[in-house]
């Protein structure tokens, strides 16, 4: 039988406090400090929030107590945010997706209300709700880490809806994943880096440095084959995708390559891990094409240390100029350049971004990148005609259909 979600009812209190300190036993000492009396004060909890229960065949497995509007019971939510607690899953519910059930109910309300974020506070210990935390978009907000009380020491995450874009090519993703799998093979197979929709190989440029002992983050990683080709040199890299169906592509390449770097589900726009961890930022046709300039550009410049590297690869701006609602790139101008930023097409709801040079090298500065290169690739001779239908091999060998940038943090 399905999971139910549903508010608790006045009959269950006793259950579900017995549920919640039992779950909370392992990682507080409730006698010290009181909190088993208010783990068991359910009634209270049900007037001032929504106290939750996850049932299946008659069975209490799983609460949550959800804050949607501040009040007594909240902690550390904003003016607008809504807010959880006291999540906690019996051992029959364990490993039954009963946690992610709860958390997914109240992000659904946390949209459906109309409120700008959802956030909770958490034992550093909860090792396995973070998971579940991160696995939904989550991310670390350590400016709102607090103590309740002497000894006992808090960290916060937060969650914020995706903007329409994202939601938009998330949905997208998901549903082409699976033609993309063979793709993602052959780029897992291959021993040599190459860039684009010509696999121009990465020795003709020159973007990347050396790879070894660097830390590197792959931002819109897909099925994170760029980063597979920089862990076999000696990087330590690190994948962030919005498309739980490309990652599952990504997880199984890893199994049958039997190389493992860590994959967080996770929008490039708000990459929930700590500031100034990497050395190298990389995007083939990720971040770099499918999420806001200054959102991404933003990310990346806050995750990479001093003097890092940001190298990404996008359509070029003719390319774009000269795309038609349907077909490949033609020889005549399509679009204006002037205000070029989001661009739609009538058969597809996904939402790509392009950005004239001058826009991409403002955007750059503004958040502290500096242009080392800027490459133009074309596609070589005897490339295959039929691979790609929206450009030629003829079109792409006149002008340059993808650009590769490379920029420094100040």
């Amino acid at each position: 039988m399905p999971l139910l979600i549903r508010p608790a009812e006045p009959a269950e209190f006793g259950a579900v406090a017995d549920l919640c300190v039992a779950a909370y036993a392992p990682f507080v000492d409730a006698d010290q400090d009181g909190y088993a009396d208010v783990l068991r004060d359910v009634a209270a909890r049900a007037a001032a929030a929504e106290v939750l229960v996850a049932e299946a065949d008659g069975e209490l497995l799983g609460t949550i107590t959800f804050v949607p509007d501040g009040g007594a019971l909240g902690e550390i939510a904003e003016a607008g945010e809504a807010e959880f607690r006291m999540l906690a899953v019996a051992p029959a519910g364990q490993g039954r997706g009963v946690g992610t059930a709860l958390m997914r109910h109240v992000l659904d309300e946390t949209a459906r209300r109309g409120r700008t974020g959802l956030v909770c506070s958490s034992q550093p210990a909860m090792r396995a709700a973070h998971r579940v935390y991160e696995r939904l978009g989550f991310r670390r907000d350590p400016r709102r880490d607090w103590s309740p009380v002497p000894g006992v020491d808090l960290i916060a995450f937060a969650w914020r809806p995706l903007p329409d874009h994202a939601r938009r090519n998330q949905v997208s993703w998901d549903a082409e994943a699976a033609n993309y799998v063979e793709a993602a093979r052959r780029n897992w197979a291959a021993s040599k880096i190459s860039w684009g929709t010509w696999d121009v190989p990465e020795a003709e440029i020159g973007a990347l440095p050396p790879a070894d002992g660097l830390d590197v983050i792959e931002l819109g990683c897909g099925t994170a084959y760029v980063s597979a080709w920089l862990a076999r040199r000696g990087a330590r890299p690190v994948g962030v995708d919005l498309s739980a169906k490309q990652l599952e592509t990504a997880r199984a390449m890893q199994a049958e390559h039997g190389l493992a770097f860590p994959l967080h589900h996770a929008s490039a726009e708000d990459v929930p891990l700590p500031d100034a961890g990497f050395d190298l930022a990389v995007s083939e046709y990720g971040a770099s094409l499918w999420c806001d300039p200054d959102a991404w550009v933003a990310e990346a410049a806050r995750l990479l240390r001093p003097g890092g590297l940001l190298v990404f690869l996008t359509n070029s701006l003719i390319a774009t100029l000269c795309s038609p609602d349907t077909g490949p790139a033609g020889e005549r101008l399509v679009r204006d350049q002037r205000g070029l930023r989001a661009v739609t097409y009538p058969d597809d709801d996904a939402v790509e971004f392009h950005l004239a040079h001058g826009e991409w090298i403002a955007t750059l500065a503004r958040h502290g990148f500096a242009v080392e290169a800027l490459h133009e690739l074309y596609a070589p001779p005897g490339a295959d005609p039929a691979r790609f239908e929206w450009v030629t091999p003829e079109w792409a060998r006149r002008w340059p259909h993808e650009e590769l940038w490379r920029a420094r943090k100040a």
